[in-house]
């Protein structure tokens, strides 16, 4: 989130609403699941805006949680693509790394795709890099993103399953 991001731009209402659309997907299946913001605003309700769009960075966009300790179990980044080639942050894949990290994928049509954040940017790394201002992004396809079959999946049930959530 560069302080250009705009919450009111088309690209950011369509990761949102793939957001929403993840996180009650999951939610049905596994109660304990919130956004990240609202997770860290939980831990810390001073953090400003700024503050939160830099652990987002970080964390990602949603985050699940154990039904007994409350410890978070897995994060999710949601990635929604407009067209068949998309861009993708560099920063994401310096960034957005762990065990316990995913990446949920979709485009219009599409069906939604698990990957595992070490499997993605492991991936990422291969692309092309492409310079849009003072940023780097990596360029993809659709194509790329099915061609995933490590450590993946395609619905919340079975990616509960693989980060072994119990309900």
């Amino acid at each position: 989130m560069s302080p250009k991001f705009d919450i009111n731009s088309e690209r950011a209402q369509r990761g949102l609403k793939f957001q929403e659309r993840i996180h009650h997907s999951i939610k049905t299946k596994h109660e304990k699941t919130k956004t990240t913001r609202d997770w860290l605003l939980d831990i810390d309700p001073c953090l400003s805006e700024i503050q939160l769009n830099v652990l987002e960075r970080t964390w990602g966009d949603l985050v699940i949680l154990d039904n007994k300790t409350g410890n978070a179990v897995a994060f999710i980044e949601c990635v929604s693509l407009k067209d068949e080639c998309s861009i993708f942050p560099e920063s994401k894949v310096i960034k957005y790394n762990g065990d316990n990290k995913y990446y949920a994928f979709t485009w219009k049509g599409g069906p939604i795709k698990f990957i595992h954040s070490r499997t993605w940017n492991a991936y990422a790394r291969k692309l092309k890099t492409k310079k849009i201002g003072k940023r780097a992004y990596r360029e993809f396809t659709r194509k790329n993103i099915k061609s995933i079959r490590k450590s993946c999946c395609t619905s919340a049930d079975k990616f509960l399953s693989l980060i072994e959530i119990k309900k």
